[in-house]
């Protein structure tokens, strides 16, 4: 009777918890739905429209009366604490002398905290296009920022400097569906990255084609630290490191995250000191490698596809076409690998210093 009494109190005790627990989920999640439904967006919206808009002390920002250049609204807000959003319209923005001084860009456009600045009629039409000695974007120890739906073409930095789209230093946020193309410098053809410890930045849905590291690493991109986030979705076309690894990108770091579902083709590491990763290099891979495409990828040294010293993941759905190497025809990892290698394809993929398997993939 005593051990009765006890079950009976035990789930009377146990039905009152629970239901003080349902009652506090159910106010947590009431009040984050209040709060949400009144979160105002606090960000400073300004339109620019490189061919309706006018660079006036007058000129408001709003999507009836925008600014004509980046730079002009950019310097109109200075002085703001609010994150500053950019809708950028149809049109060329660049440094053209052609045009009114105060209605070029001045490159590079130095971003502020929170920034973001979006193309809103398609990539393929909101262009930014220089041919100066900065890079078209800057950023420097900021978070948050957004860069989407742009095309950032024929940045040469041929003079010095790293980053030829976009240089960000120590920032974190994301770049996503723009096209980065044809730009030149000497590590990050493309875009030069270095991300604070224990934040993250997403590379996502990006066309990187045509881009150029002339002295150094990365031909379409460079990422000069550890880096925490998914690279996903991208296209890597034809980029080359003349003189260092990875010809679509590199990590001199480690890499937290996954590389999932993008394509490379076409890129080239090259040097006559050797270099590793035509398609990509990362020093260690932490998460798996996942449903991606390798073409025609090169490289002088190690890991035509791609080249790593340490891949604690799975290789997983991957596709190794017509890449050449001296050491790892499709891939190379060189120190250590945990994981799985399943249901990949290998075709057609070389190695002039070995052969059999070892001209798909080496692991020592």
């Amino acid at each position: 009777m005593v051990f009765n009494c006890f079950c009976k109190l035990l789930i009377v005790k146990t039905t009152i918890k629970l239901s003080l627990h349902f009652i506090t989920i159910s106010l947590l999640l009431m009040s984050l739905f209040i709060s949400n439904a009144f979160t105002k967006d606090d960000s400073i919206h300004n339109y620019i429209d490189q061919a309706n808009g006018a660079n006036r002390s007058t000129t408001t920002g709003s999507e009836a009366d925008p600014f004509k250049s980046i730079t002009y609204s950019i310097l109109k807000n200075k002085n703001t604490s609010e994150p500053l959003f950019l809708h950028i319209k149809s049109g060329v923005y660049d440094a053209d002398p052609s045009k009114k001084a105060n209605e070029r860009e001045i490159f590079p456009i130095e971003l502020k905290n929170g920034m973001t600045i979006q193309g809103d009629d398609g990539v393929d039409n909101c262009i930014f296009n220089s041919n100066s000695k900065a890079a078209i974007l800057r950023g420097e120890y900021l978070s948050d920022i957004l860069i989407k739906n742009l095309t950032l073409k024929n940045m040469h930095r041929t003079s010095g400097g790293n980053g030829g789209g976009c240089e960000f230093i120590r920032c974190s946020g994301k770049v996503e569906q723009c096209i980065i193309q044809n730009n030149k410098a000497g590590d990050g053809g493309g875009i030069r990255l270095t991300v604070p410890n224990g934040d993250f930045f997403y590379l996502s849905e990006n066309i990187v084609t045509g881009n150029t590291a002339l002295s150094g690493k990365g031909g379409g991109l460079y990422i000069a630290s550890t880096f925490k986030g998914d690279i996903s979705s991208n296209t890597f076309n034809d980029n080359s490191a003349k003189d260092g690894s990875g010809g679509g990108f590199c990590i001199s770091g480690d890499l937290y995250g996954n590389i999932l579902d993008n394509q490379f083709n076409n890129n080239s590491a090259t040097s006559s000191d050797g270099t590793w990763g035509g398609g990509f290099h990362v020093n260690a891979i932490f998460g798996n490698i996942q449903g991606n495409v390798y073409n025609n990828n090169s490289s002088s040294n190690s890991g035509g596809g791609f080249y790593s010293n340490y891949l604690y993941g799975d290789l997983i759905n991957n596709s190794f076409n017509d890449n050449s190497a001296k050491w790892g025809g499709a891939f190379f990892v060189h120190i250590t690998l945990v994981g799985n290698i399943t249901t990949n394809i290998f075709n057609n993929n070389s190695a002039t210093n070995y052969v059999d398997f070892e001209s798909d993939f080496l692991n020592f």
